[in-house]
């Protein structure tokens, strides 16, 4: 039986739904057309993976480097490389071997050389400016580089006879405070004082307030160790790092930490550009200078020289301090030897 279209009611269909069915209808020729004419990437070997979490499944109850490694063994190229690409669940290249390792710091070094900056790198040391350690390979990178090892990493920097005296200074200064001291004496503060006092003269060509300075250490350490939590979600889940950040107040006292640290160093500019001294310039005055007559070859901002200055206040007094203590706990055991 033959029925008239004048007998069916045909209703219009929503927006929404007309989107749905153009949705349903060119999704699958999208799938067609990739899977057909899309070059497959050259990419290691993956395992499966779930959605959301990626590979976090696999990582067993060993250690990170210890379950990566067998992981790599298991799944990775069969050859001297082993590698293996990993979703946990951002995209992660597993090294694990001697020749991949040579892949990937020598043969490939320039693909490698920039990467996101993570939670310490960005939020706790650089701040809202560019830094040398932790820029984007790139001619910012190169010229600032070169910039600070001629004019505060070179040989004759370090050598020259302003820094000799700055060091032996600090080493009277230190020695004078043990001898004046009778009873017990805090060691590490008085290690503490001397890098200070060398790490500033060099950077800023006077010694810092070494009491400020150390609140501002003993804050980033602190963050680092109750912020762990976020720094890690914040490399592997962004969204989650943010909210967790967010919930906890973690992303205030970032802020405040920042603020502070900012408001330290740029004291420490504004009192070297009332005291300039033209006769024994320091690496501050060098900055302060290039950035004036344009002679830095590169672009160079307040926030970029107040990013160079925390990061060399902070690297070299880490390292300084761990020299000093490697040096008097190898005094000591010597000490004891021939005891």
């Amino acid at each position: 039986m033959i029925y008239p279209l004048t007998q069916f009611h045909f209703f219009p269909l929503s927006l929404n739904m007309s989107f749905v069915l153009l949705f349903l209808f060119l999704f699958p020729i999208f799938l067609l057309y990739r899977s057909l004419f899309s070059r497959k990437s050259n990419l290691p070997p993956s395992p499966a993976s779930l959605p959301f979490i990626g590979h976090l499944h696999l990582l067993d109850s060993r250690t990170p480097h210890h379950s990566l490694h067998y992981l790599s063994l298991r799944y990775g190229k069969p050859d001297s490389s082993r590698l293996i690409l990993l979703n946990l669940p951002s995209p992660t290249l597993v090294v694990s071997t001697a020749s991949a390792a040579e892949l990937v710091l020598k043969t490939h070094n320039l693909a490698f050389a920039s990467r996101p900056a993570s939670f310490s790198e960005g939020t706790l040391v650089n701040g809202t400016g560019r830094s040398v350690t932790f820029s984007e390979y790139g001619d910012y990178w190169r010229q600032s580089k070169k910039f600070t090892v001629i004019h505060l990493l070179g040989q004759k920097c370090v050598f020259s006879a302003a820094f000799r005296v700055a060091r032996a200074e600090e080493v009277t200064a230190m020695t004078d405070h043990i001898a004046a001291n009778k009873g017990e004496i805090n060691l590490s503060n008085c290690f503490y004082a001397y890098a200070n006092g060398v790490v500033s003269r060099a950077i800023a060509g006077k010694e810092s307030n070494a009491q400020r300075f150390r609140e501002l250490m003993g804050d980033i350490s602190a963050l680092l160790a109750n912020g762990s939590l976020y720094g890690l979600a914040a490399e592997v889940f962004p969204g989650i790092g943010k909210l967790i950040a967010k919930v906890s107040g973690l992303d205030e006292k970032f802020e405040l930490y920042n603020r502070n640290w900012n408001q330290f160093v740029a004291e420490i500019i504004e009192d070297k550009k009332k005291t300039a001294n033209t006769k024994e310039e320091d690496f501050l005055d060098v900055l302060l200078r290039a950035r004036e007559d344009g002679t830095a070859g590169f672009d160079l901002t307040q926030n970029d020289i107040i990013a160079i200055v925390r990061v060399g206040l902070f690297f070299p007094l880490i390292y300084t301090l761990l020299l000093i203590f490697k040096v008097f706990s190898l005094l000591i055991l010597v000490s004891l030897t021939n005891n």
